[in-house]
């Protein structure tokens, strides 16, 4: 890697574990060139499945995790309440 510049890699929680009040996740990704990297992020509660990581050679890692519920899901649920709540005052007016 040339100038140790940050790079976005994908990779899968493989395990968790705490210290203390973190909780540090290992992580399997594939670098650039195709090599299996091995990183550790912290983060402030337990996840799995897949993750976004901001790596850099010198072995800074940040970590992105997705939401756990996306955004037009949760747009549904709002309208669908809005829905029933304007439905009730209706009726009761």
């Amino acid at each position: 890697m040339a100038g140790g510049r940050s790079i976005t890699v994908y990779g899968t929680v493989m395990g968790t574990r705490l210290e203390g009040h973190t909780t540090i996740h290992r992580i399997e990704a594939t670098g650039p060139s195709g090599e299996r990297l091995d990183l550790q992020v912290v983060a402030r509660k337990r996840r799995r499945g897949a993750v976004q990581v901001i790596w850099d050679p010198d072995g800074f890692a940040e970590s992105r995790f997705p939401l756990e519920m996306p955004w037009p899901t949760i747009g549904l649920a709002l309208g669908i309440i809005s829905l029933i709540v304007g439905g009730g005052w209706l009726l009761i007016v």
